[in-house]
């Protein structure tokens, strides 16, 4: 659905070993996500999110939309 560009690694100190983290970077360096925590900058991918996060990430990301 969301085309989103690689981008430079962000700095998150908790998504280093993840899968996801190029994912994450994208999604920090576009404005969709701020993480969890600055410092250090943390995005906390244990936790669960809330729906009123969630509406906020799909907000944020609506200019993006393929």
């Amino acid at each position: 659905m969301y085309k989103f560009a690689p981008a430079v690694e962000a700095g998150f100190v908790d998504t280093a070993h993840s899968s996801h983290a190029p994912d994450i970077d994208s999604l920090y360096a576009v404005g969709v996500t701020r993480g969890c925590g600055v410092d250090p900058l943390r995005y906390c991918p244990e936790e669960p999110t809330s729906r009123a996060e969630m509406a906020t990430f799909l907000y944020r990301a609506r200019p993006h939309l393929s």
